[in-house]
């Protein structure tokens, strides 16, 4: 491979590699619902609540700290104040008291979200920075554009947070790299001497082989 075509093979590699970053989930505008869910037992089918929660995305507070889900078979599982951000969801028990999620396999909310702006998301972590409730690293789950988090068997109080981080997959643009309008470097014109240079180089070659051959 030529110079030249290895360092023009390196600057796609660098383009496709950019192209291809995690970007913001792009939550700011999208709809999303908020549920319950439970599952007793690994194996047991998912179970989940059926109240209207529909709302957009926005900068202020999707859902103000409400009524405990007490009807079965929801016991044991309450909704803090759920503020979603562009990247993230955090939740605050503002008014909890001391409390415990139901000891089962899962128990938890489930978020659902509808126009994302990206294609998608694409992973959830906690924030251990910005959480005091002791979340596993896989309590948030995601399936399409759901969102679980699990809480089960965890004990929470007044001012207990979580925050979960979301990242969406930047949609990928395709980029010329030889063209300055793309972003690319446009390519290096070869000067006249150096053509000279390279026939007389070529014609001295061919005379060498043809005395060789003689």
């Amino acid at each position: 491979m030529t110079s030249f075509s290895f360092t023009k093979t390196l600057a796609v590699s660098a383009l496709v590699a950019v192209a291809s970053f995690n970007a913001s989930a792009g939550l700011i505008g999208a709809d999303v619902t908020l549920q319950a869910f439970d599952q007793p037992r690994a194996g047991d089918p998912l179970r989940v609540t059926s109240f209207d929660s529909r709302t957009t995305v926005s900068d202020a507070v999707e859902y103000a700290t409400v009524a405990d889900i007490t009807d079965a078979p929801y016991s044991g599982i309450f909704l803090p104040e759920v503020n979603i951000g562009d990247s993230f969801i955090d939740f605050t028990f503002v008014d909890a008291g001391a409390r415990r999620f139901a000891s089962l396999f899962r128990a938890g909310y489930v978020f659902e979200f509808f126009g994302l702006n990206d294609s998608g998301l694409v992973s959830a972590s906690v924030d251990r920075a910005n959480s005091n409730i002791a979340l596993q690293d896989f309590a948030p789950r995601i399936d399409g554009n759901n969102l679980y988090v699990n809480f089960a068997g965890l004990s929470v109080n007044t001012g207990s947070f979580a925050r979960i981080n979301l990242t969406g997959d930047a949609v990928a643009e395709t980029v010329d790299p030889t063209d300055p309008v793309d972003g690319g470097s446009a390519a290096v014109p070869v000067p006249a001497s150096a053509l000279l240079l390279l026939t007389g180089l070529c014609g001295i070659g061919i005379a060498r082989r043809a005395k060789r051959s003689a």
